[in-house]
């Protein structure tokens, strides 16, 4: 993985160019710095625009790749003659300007609002040494550490007081959201008046979902924050515990669970365990190892003896929004977050996040879409709820979609 850049001869600064340094300009005119962070596609007062003229020979052959009407991929053309296109020598200057210089050629946004945790079982060594190193950084900073291994960040809900303007984040009660089988929860919610029918996601790219692949709140909008009850099993052990976060019944929302209801979640539950003692029953058999051989023995027992028990697990009925992701690969389950919070519990957001979120650098083709301007109750400008004394400065604020919705 030895990387070589074709600038490896130019001398590098003694560090980068912060971009601070960049802005000190507009800063010193009284540009807040919000304003540079949130309308890049805006002249600022104070700082320089301008054009660079370039003349490109050609070298070696030269492709550049495009395709129409889903024809073979071809260089590109115009009027029967090579083309360049303009973004492309952009990019090409402004990586060779970053090379050179160490640093970026403009102000952005560089706070990373988010963190995925690393791809422990990724394929490439050098992909899982990349997210171990980014992952300890994570954790210098601040960031909670995974404990146990796997666990995911703790989630909840986000609410802005009308009365203040401010926002602010309600955790969960319990330590991660639940999961349900998509085929458990179309044959709940076919029993549900009202609803219309819950097909299969499209997987593929190109299909109802549009070119970006399933899109939930453009497929299946209708259950897309769905209030309903869940039911849980209520277990634990060493290996059948993780069973609790998954719902193995889904009823309409104030809908009392029934013995009918129990019994068919019962029937799930036994499912689930007889498929997981065969894998561990499968995996005991390939271990190459005593120790893995061991391991899966122990996985096989435990789920034997939960199997003999099942009759005696109770379930808890967990009142929920149903949330339904994307596809990666193909998505087979949906998420299921229990509307019960600790009323004492309280994450204060940060107006200044509330800010980078809604910047050009954040919002993505998703929001944009899902959140126009015209959404009643959501921004209509790029800054949340200005005081006054902030008019001006927001009425040069080009109205964006994607911001938070108001309501």
């Amino acid at each position: 993985h030895q990387a070589v850049a074709p600038y490896g001869l130019v001398p590098l600064p003694e560090r980068p160019m912060p971009a601070e340094r960049l802005q000190e300009p507009a800063l010193r005119e009284g540009t807040p710095q919000r304003r540079l962070l949130a309308a890049h596609d805006q002249r600022i007062p104070g700082t320089n625009t301008g054009w660079i003229d370039i003349t490109v020979r050609t070298l070696t052959p030269t492709f550049v790749g495009a395709t129409r009407d889903g024809a073979p991929e071809r260089s590109l053309t115009i009027d029967g003659r090579p083309a360049l296109p303009g973004a492309s020598l952009r990019g090409l200057i402004r990586n060779t300007v970053r090379m050179l210089t160490g640093g970026e050629t403009g102000a952005v946004n560089t706070p990373q609002l988010f963190f995925r945790a690393p791809a422990a079982s990724h394929s490439d060594r050098r992909a899982r040494h990349v997210m171990r190193r980014l992952h300890r950084q994570y954790r210098d900073r601040g960031g909670a550490p995974s404990t146990p291994p796997g666990t995911p960040v703790q989630a909840g809900f986000l609410h802005r007081d009308p009365a203040s303007g401010s926002w602010e984040i309600r955790p969960l009660a319990v330590d991660r959201p639940l999961q349900v089988r998509l085929a458990d929860l179309r044959e709940d919610l076919r029993r549900s008046p009202g609803l219309p029918e819950f097909e299969p996601p499209p997987h593929e790219a190109g299909d109802r979902g549009g070119p970006g692949g399933y899109i939930p709140a453009e497929v299946h909008g209708a259950f897309q924050y769905l209030p309903v009850v869940a039911l849980c099993p209520r277990v634990s052990g060493r290996t059948v515990s993780e069973s609790r976060f998954w719902a193995m019944a889904v009823l309409p929302s104030g809908e009392e669970p029934a013995f009918g209801h129990r019994e068919s979640a019962r029937d799930r539950l036994r499912e689930r365990w007889v498929r997981k003692r065969a894998g561990a029953e499968q995996a005991m058999r390939r271990a190459s190892g005593e120790r893995s051989r061991s391991a899966a023995r122990g996985r096989r027992n435990d789920y034997d003896r939960a199997l003999e028990r099942i009759d005696d697990v109770a379930f808890e009925a967990h009142a929920c929004v149903l949330v339904l992701t994307g596809v990666a690969g193909e998505r087979k389950n949906a998420y299921l977050f229990p509307t019960a919070t600790d009323p004492d519990h309280r994450l204060p957001v940060p107006a200044h996040l509330v800010h980078l979120v809604e910047s050009a650098d954040q919002i993505t083709r998703f929001q944009a879409k899902n959140f126009p301007i015209g959404l009643p109750g959501a921004a209509a400008a790029g800054v949340a709820d200005p005081e006054p004394d902030e008019a001006a400065e927001t009425a040069a604020f080009r109205p964006r979609e994607g911001g938070l919705p108001r309501a």
